[in-house]
This record gives structure tokens, C-alpha cells and sequence, in this order.
């Protein structure tokens, strides 16, 4: 039993026993976490039956979103320099978002690459 289903089941165990003294804790009921549990092992079990491509098409389209926004963002930083008090400070802030956007392209290229060559 991996260590994840081991947990989920000592927890399991211990709201079991918590719903069935009525505990709740800042207004949440352990018996609304105890039916919460069955819904968090549906949703790992869906997760897990995914398979590789679908994983790595997920990683790519996150990895897309990081960058478009590290892109947008060095825009925003290159725009605001003209008329900034401290030009300086928006050119770092621009060249760290392009860094940053360049890392994620890369990511993905190595991704697109692994696929590739298998």
C-alpha cells in the first residue's frame, strides 16, 4: 500500500471516529470531511489513470500559460520604463520576466523533444 492510501486511511479512521462524537472545528464538520474523502480518491484514481501523453499535454499547456504571462508581463515592464522614475529597476523586472519566459519555452521544447524521441 503506498504511502498516500496509507494516510487517506488513517484519516479515514480518524474522522470516522470524530463524525461519530459529532466533533466540528472552526465550523467544519468532520463528518462533511469524512464523505469528502471518497470524492478525493475518485479524482487521484482519474488522475493516475492518465496516461503519459496526456500528462505531458497537460504539463505543455500550463507551461504555455506560465510564459504567455512572463511574456506579458516583460511587455508591461518595457512600457512603463519610458515614462518611469527608475527606468533601471523596470529594465531588471523586464529582462527577469523574459529569463523567466525563455526557461518556460525552453521547458517546453524538452518536452516536445522527449516526446519526440520515443
Amino acid at each position: 500500500m503506498s504511502d498516500a492510501k496509507k494516510l487517506i486511511e488513517r484519516l479515514r479512521k480518524f474522522l470516522d471516529v470524530a463524525a461519530g462524537e459529532g466533533h466540528v472545528c472552526g465550523g467544519i464538520d468532520a463528518a462533511d470531511l469524512f464523505d469528502e474523502i471518497d470524492l478525493i480518491e475518485q479524482q487521484a484514481a482519474r488522475i493516475a489513470e492518465l496516461d503519459s501523453a496526456s500528462k505531458d499535454a497537460i504539463r505543455r499547456e500550463a507551461l504555455e500559460e506560465a510564459a504567455k504571462v512572463c511574456d506579458a508581463l516583460s511587455t508591461d515592464y518595457n512600457s512603463r520604463r519610458r515614462t518611469s522614475d527608475n527606468p533601471t529597476y523596470l529594465e531588471g523586472k523586464s529582462d527577469g520576466a523574459e529569463a523567466c519566459a525563455s526557461a518556460l519555452y525552453r521547458a517546453i521544447r524538452d518536452l516536445s523533444q522527449k516526446k519526440a524521441g520515443e
